[in-house]
């Protein structure tokens, strides 16, 4: 799994899918696993990207 740091906070991020770029954003405190059931639809016609939130799935906690 990818991580991207920020500011010396380490979030973790996929892409699936294919096409324009669709940014995935989930509430406050919810991981990129809320877009699961939708993600399969969505990746026939765009490019998915999906982050943790902050202290929040394998995002760093700090």
């Amino acid at each position: 799994m990818p991580f991207v740091t920020n500011h010396g906070v380490q979030l973790a991020y996929d892409v699936s899918g294919n096409g324009p770029d669709l940014l995935l954003i989930a509430g406050t405190s919810a991981d990129r696993g809320l877009w699961a059931q939708f993600r399969p639809a969505l990746d026939e016609k765009f490019r998915t990207i999906a982050f943790d939130n902050r202290d929040s799935g394998a995002s760093a906690d700090d």
